[in-house]
């Protein structure tokens, strides 16, 4: 008799009690670490928004320069002149690329070193509670598969926060990303986002 596979619905609740479970066993100085990870998420996204509208400033004056002087950028860069506007866009879409690129490896390097520090945390309670079971006990156990299943359990679960937080970033990304394609073009955005629903469910 065939094993019937697991539901996707029941393995993502399965995901969510474990991730759940494992909040409640991290120390409180991992748990500040992960609501600065999530304002790094956010610093991001909004890194995202600014870089896309940054460029479509950008590729307006490319294209027609003088449709810059008939928009509020010069009120708002404070400049009244196409020349000086020929130099503040560069530079406003150069420091959006280098803020972006800051904060996505600032991003990926917080994420890996924070599932490291809750790897770590993990097995030192681990190892922990083994050494403090009872002699009985203890004798009945096999220390290098105890030692083994530790080490295993705890690089699993290492990956698993890691790609957990990198998931959660990449979702807070899209949305900032949503955000300013439907500031620019709210239509555009919503039959994009239609053809590529349905391309996908196809």
């Amino acid at each position: 008799m065939t094993k019937k596979a697991p539901d996707k619905r029941e393995s993502t609740f399965t995901i969510v009690k474990t991730l759940l479970n494992l909040w409640e066993h991290i120390s409180l100085h991992s748990r500040r670490k992960t609501y600065l990870m999530f304002i790094l998420m956010l610093f991001t996204g909004l890194s995202e928004l600014f870089l896309l509208g940054m460029i479509v400033p950008f590729l307006t004056f490319v294209v027609s320069p003088s449709k810059i002087q008939e928009s509020r950028m010069p009120q708002i860069l404070d400049v009244n002149e196409i020349p000086q506007v020929e130099y503040v866009i560069p530079l406003l879409l150069l420091l959006a690329v280098l803020l972006i690129s800051i904060a996505r490896l600032w991003s990926t390097y917080y994420s890996v070193k924070l599932s490291a520090q809750i790897g770590t945390e993990l097995s030192v309670e681990s190892y922990r509670k083994s050494l403090y079971l009872p002699y009985l006990e203890q004798i009945k156990e096999n220390s290098s598969k105890l030692i083994s299943t530790i080490t295993t359990q705890t690089d699993n679960t290492q990956v698993v926060v890691m790609v957990t937080l990198q998931l959660i970033t990449s979702v807070i990304t899209a949305l900032f990303i949503a955000l300013a394609f439907i500031l620019i073009d709210w239509k555009v955005f919503l039959i994009t986002f239609t053809l590529l629903t349905v391309a996908y469910l196809a």
